[in-house]
């Protein structure tokens, strides 16, 4: 089938680089990219969904509502399907 759009956000994107904060995430070693963005009130994000932006389809390895404090989510995420370019 389609996907289904659940929201429709402005995030934050790191790629995966070789300082010390991707260092220390090796239990996260397939994630190649992390997103963070605000939370939406009656949305909890969960490894069975994608983030689809420019640059690709990515599958979400881990998801966390940053300090608990249900702001932000950030989510570990491996890049699935690159986008075609434009």
């Amino acid at each position: 089938p389609g996907d289904r759009v659940l929201a429709s956000v402005r995030a934050y994107r790191e790629e995966r680089r070789g300082n010390s904060k991707w260092a220390n995430m090796a239990a996260f070693s397939e994630a190649t990219s992390m997103f963070r963005f605000r939370s939406i009130p009656s949305l909890t994000i969960t490894t069975d969904y994608v983030i689809v932006c420019a640059t690709g389809r990515y599958r979400i390895v881990s998801a966390e509502d940053v300090r608990g404090k249900g702001r932000y989510w950030e989510c570990w995420c491996e890049l699935a399907e690159r986008m075609a370019s434009q």
